[in-house]
């Protein structure tokens, strides 16, 4: 499939597993440099390399912990700065306590919250200003 997505320049948040690696390679496979994010350093790495190794793309693994303002900032500014620009955000980076609603306990939605919705308008508002 060809989306005319060749030479374009995307980032990825939540991109060291799951869906949104899924969606990070789909992307270079389009021929889509992109920065992918997540907590954690080292899976975000070695999903990096596996998506570059199978694409021969550019991906640049950022560490960014998307509840907090800097990171989110400085994650959208840094992929900015090494791919040379943003055409496509995907906000993707989620993660939840599993249970029952009347056992959850505020804590965990607002935990919740501060990542899949709070840190998807984080990075929007940092990509729009670029």
């Amino acid at each position: 499939m060809d989306l005319g997505l060749e030479g374009k320049k995307a980032v990825v948040t939540g991109g060291s597993a799951g869906i949104g690696k899924a969606i990070a390679r789909s992307l270079a496979q389009e021929g889509a440099d992109l920065a992918i994010c997540a907590r954690s350093a080292g899976p975000l790495e070695d999903a990096a390399q596996e998506i570059a190794r199978e694409t021969n793309r550019k991906i640049l693994p950022i560490a960014a912990d998307l509840t907090k303002t800097s990171d989110a900032d400085d994650f959208i500014a840094s992929a900015a700065d090494g791919l040379g620009g943003i055409d496509i955000l995907v906000n993707n980076a989620g993660a939840a306590a599993g249970g029952v609603l009347e056992y959850l306990s505020d804590e965990q939605w607002e935990d919740a919250l501060q990542l899949k919705f709070f840190g998807y308008v984080r990075c929007t508002r940092a990509a729009i200003r670029i």
